[in-house]
């Protein structure tokens, strides 16, 4: 019972589980999981299992379900199952299958503790599992971030065996009695992490046969050392980060002292995806205005001493507009239309404010994203100008220009919208009447 009462130190320690905590715990029918339950069981926690069948192992699967079904009824514990079609969902979402059963698995838990009050979602990662997370994220260029491994604790989410070792809980297993089901899958070495197990660490061992036992404990010291390191950043986000409903704008200039500028963006960008490459060339060229970069769900781009990052490119927005309503919501902006006799009107000076000859406009107008070849008569100018020459000249940031709108009226641009108006649509001597929009930013 030696290991009972390492796990009880753990969560005493480490201040996992209260005297009132609700837990749901993931039960897959392997060997953790039926020894975390066996654990908790000893334990006397309130305690609930959930079980995923992701339908990938065909009969292996069902019996895996039906085992945990035993269990339940056998230990008199309450369990929830759910079927999912994971193949189908990666298929469609384009993401791999283990991706896939992740999202859906903690998707799934995240609904179970919304609708019975669970105060925990409790999983059974071991030391072995954190060893490999850490190879794995080294190899991937993770950063500091990555080489913490599995936490503790994130969220909801708490690992009590994260301390044990696979062999202690196989011991555990055999000298309880507990019957489990092997996954085959955990044999085949097309998945990075079978190989690392399999392969890797077996290696690793002929140097340093407590390697799972160092790498674990490098990551908790190293878990340690990002919690002073994260709040030194936050220190450094609060003068030099801007964050809008849709942009995160980083002013290299306000990073102070400035030598944090390399921890300090590599920081940011590594919690928008972007690898430890992009990182490192975005690092390079931090004063080379007009660069773009990508990573699998933002985008940046270096302009004048400033990183914007945003979401990857919206999709093309089109609205029309009669002049019944007084105001129109796009994606990122809302539109006041308001019309006025002239000879009660003056002109405000400013670039959010259009004013435009109502005699010249036709309805319907029309909103929408801006086209490669447009083109339109700026203010004061009487030849034509494309748009994206426009842009240039005004400086714009790739990533706002990507979002630019324009209003039209027939086929010509009546405004650029929230830059400027077309010399056509101008007020005049002749004008009777005005209509003035105003634009209001989404996160004004």
């Amino acid at each position: 019972m030696e290991l009972l009462a390492d796990f009880r130190q753990f969560i005493r320690e480490n201040r996992l589980i209260g005297s009132n905590s609700k837990l749901l715990i993931a039960i897959s029918g392997g060997v953790d999981s039926i020894a975390l339950c066996h654990l908790l069981n000893q334990c006397e926690y309130d305690v609930c299992w959930a079980h995923c069948n992701f339908q990938l192992r065909d009969e292996a699967s069902d019996k895996d379900q039906a085992l945990v079904e035993l269990l339940s009824t056998r230990w008199d514990i309450k369990l929830h199952t759910r079927r999912f079609e994971t193949d189908r969902i990666a298929k469609e979402q384009v993401i791999s299958i283990q991706m896939a059963a992740r999202k859906l698995r903690y998707d799934w838990f995240e609904e179970l503790c919304n609708a019975h009050n669970y105060t925990h979602i409790v999983t059974a990662h071991h030391q072995d599992d954190q060893a490999e997370s850490v190879i794995l994220n080294l190899t991937r260029g993770t950063g500091l971030k990555g080489l913490q491994g599995i936490p503790i604790k994130r969220d909801k989410i708490i690992r009590p065996l994260l301390f044990a070792s696979k062999q202690r809980i196989l011991d555990y297993a055999n000298e309880q009695g507990l019957k489990w089901r092997e996954d085959q899958s955990n044999r085949e070495l097309k998945y990075h992490r079978n190989f690392v197990r399999q392969e890797i660490i077996p290696r690793l061992e002929r140097i340093n046969p407590g390697i799972n036992e160092s790498l674990s404990r490098t990551a908790n010291y190293l878990s340690q050392i990002g919690e002073v390191f994260e709040e030194e950043m936050k220190k450094i986000e609060i003068e030099s980060l801007e964050k809008t409903e849709e942009d995160v704008v980083i002013d290299l200039n306000a990073i102070q002292p400035p030598n944090r500028t390399t921890a300090f963006v590599s920081f940011q960008l590594l919690i928008y995806n972007f690898n430890q490459h992009q990182i490192d060339q975005i690092l390079k060229n931090l004063t080379e205005t007009g660069l773009m970069f990508y990573s699998n769900s933002h985008q940046l781009n270096i302009d004048r001493g400033k990183l914007w990052i945003s979401s990857n490119k919206p999709e093309t927005e089109y609205y029309e507009y009669e002049n019944r309503d007084s105001f129109l919501e796009t994606r990122y902006q809302k539109l006041v239309f308001n019309e006025v006799n002239r000879n009660e009107y003056s002109i405000r000076d400013n670039q959010e404010i259009a004013a435009l000859n109502l005699s010249a406009l036709k309805y319907p107008l029309v909103i929408r994203s801006w086209q490669s070849g447009d083109y339109f008569t700026p203010l004061g100018m009487s030849g034509k100008k494309k748009l994206s020459d426009f842009m240039i000249d005004r400086k714009i940031p790739l990533n706002l220009k990507e979002r630019q709108l324009v209003l039209s009226s027939g086929h010509e641009i009546a405004w650029v919208i929230g830059r400027q108006i077309s010399d056509k649509f101008k007020i005049t001597d002749d004008t009777s009447k005005v209509l003035e929009i105003t634009m209001i930013p989404k996160d004004a």
